[in-house]
């Protein structure tokens, strides 16, 4: 009787086991059991889908089998991925041809059989492309890669952004206020056009003074063209 009890008892045992752990683990600790995935939608700076968007998911810490997975999104900016391990944090990383930066996001999977939605579309604004060159996909501007890297007065900044030829494109100029405007936009620009300085020159004139943005503060105003110091020119041009 005493060797009923203790075998029914092991048994007992190993049963609360298997399920303490979810039934993720058989005993020869190999890991099996349900999968859950994850959707999600990537978009451009106006809220367009982009196709042909590689995206892999990367776990944090990895599990044989589970470790990294990968899709791209369809004609309407859709992935999914559809064998994830359950409630498990993951790294998704999005990728693609048409610029050299990838982007990253964090997210933990859902409970076993569920479909877990990203909370919103992720936007791909800023597409960092080889010659130095960066598509802003919300305005349709190309822009430098980074500015001139050196202080120089108006008429200098305007020569500088003309005879630009990044990407292979003649038709640089100098940015207005209002495209310099948008290019800040909370800072958005960060990770893809380097300004080593926040002064730079714009395209308006009054009289003897040209106008300027400034990168820390988001401030419009004019400055005599002659200043130099600590000004520096940022060529643009239209996509379209």
């Amino acid at each position: 009787m005493k060797k009923i009890a203790l075998w029914s008892l092991l048994v007992v045992f190993l049963i609360m086991f298997v399920v303490s752990c979810g039934g993720k683990t058989s005993l020869q600790g190999k890991v099996v059991g349900g999968k859950t995935s994850i959707e999600g939608k990537v978009v451009d700076g106006k809220g367009q889908p982009l196709a042909k968007v590689k995206v892999a998911a990367e776990m944090s810490q990895p599990i044989k089998g589970y470790e990294q997975l990968e899709t791209t999104t369809g004609t309407d900016g859709v992935f999914t991925f559809k064998k994830l391990f359950p409630t498990s944090e993951y790294q998704l990383i999005f990728y693609s041809d048409r610029w050299t930066t990838g982007k990253k996001m964090k997210m933990d999977s859902g409970l076993e059989g569920q479909t877990k939605m990203l909370p919103e579309p992720m936007m791909i604004r800023f597409m960092d492309s080889k010659g130095g060159v960066v598509l802003d996909t919300k305005t349709d501007l190309m822009w430098a890669a980074q500015d001139s890297g050196s202080p120089m007065n108006w008429a200098n900044a305007k020569s500088y952004c003309e005879n630009y030829r990044g990407g292979g494109y003649t038709d640089w100029r100098m940015p207005t206020q209002r495209e310099l405007t948008g290019l800040y936009d909370g800072n958005a620009h960060k990770g893809s056009v380097q300004i080593t300085r926040n002064l730079l020159w714009a395209a308006e004139i009054r009289r003897s003074a040209a106008a300027f943005f400034n990168f820390s503060s988001g401030f419009r105003g004019f400055s005599s063209q002659h200043n130099a110091g600590d000004m520096r020119a940022l060529p643009v041009r239209s996509s379209k």
